[in-house]
């Protein structure tokens, strides 16, 4: 994975220096790109520079996400890098897009949309649960495999895991605590959710056949 301190300086100076608004999308370009991050991959240069004109108001989230499109769709030949630069730029824009958006309603629909709208066109059935079980090993565990819920149990699963987090009171919690129930709450959701190859897995296949 390459070092993605340099975009995160870019978008810390909006957040220090900038006007309220531009540190409020500052903020949310740094959580699209830094959950890029964490799955390894890197944003381009071109979304980060197209990213600045939308914090400083020069361009519609919309226009952003047209800009991407078109800039990838002009380019027939690509680098392994730069198809991976382009799952992250895509995925990126609509984290930034959602977490631009002021309605959210905490339930499994709602959760199937987010993951739909993240992954159209970039994951097989986005939005949608898996049918078959399945095992897989993450990078991001170092290796270690992890069993999946059953496919017939998810909507169940998914169900009582929601109910059971709203149900939660967070009253008198260390910010410490939080994070930790948080994370549990989420390593539970994602031990149930669907776990396709992106685009990047298939394009690194179809380059090796060449």
């Amino acid at each position: 994975m390459s070092d993605m301190r340099p975009w995160a300086f870019e978008l810390e100076e909006y957040i220090l220096e900038g006007e309220p608004d531009q540190a409020k999308k500052s903020r949310d370009w740094s959580v699209a790109i830094g959950l890029q991050a964490v799955d390894g991959l890197a944003p381009s240069r071109y979304l980060l520079d197209t990213a600045r004109e939308h914090i400083e108001g020069d361009l519609t989230i919309e226009q952003v996400q047209e800009r991407i499109t078109s800039y990838y769709d002009r380019r027939s030949e690509r680098t392994q890098a730069e198809l991976e630069n382009e799952e992250a730029d895509i995925v990126s824009s609509r984290i930034a897009m959602i977490l631009g958006e002021r309605s959210f309603t905490f339930s499994p629909a709602e959760w199937k949309s987010i993951h739909g709208c993240l992954f159209r066109g970039l994951v097989k059935d986005a939005g949608a649960y898996r049918k078959g079980s399945m095992t897989k090993k993450e990078w991001v565990l170092k290796g270690d495999t992890v069993r999946y819920a059953s496919w017939n149990t998810i909507p169940e699963t998914v169900a009582y895991d929601f109910e059971r987090e709203a149900r939660f009171s967070y009253k008198g919690l260390t910010k410490t605590e939080i994070a930790h129930h948080v994370a549990a709450f989420a390593s539970g959701i994602w031990q149930i959710i669907r776990s396709t190859r992106a685009i990047r897995e298939r394009r690194r296949f179809s380059l090796s056949s060449i």
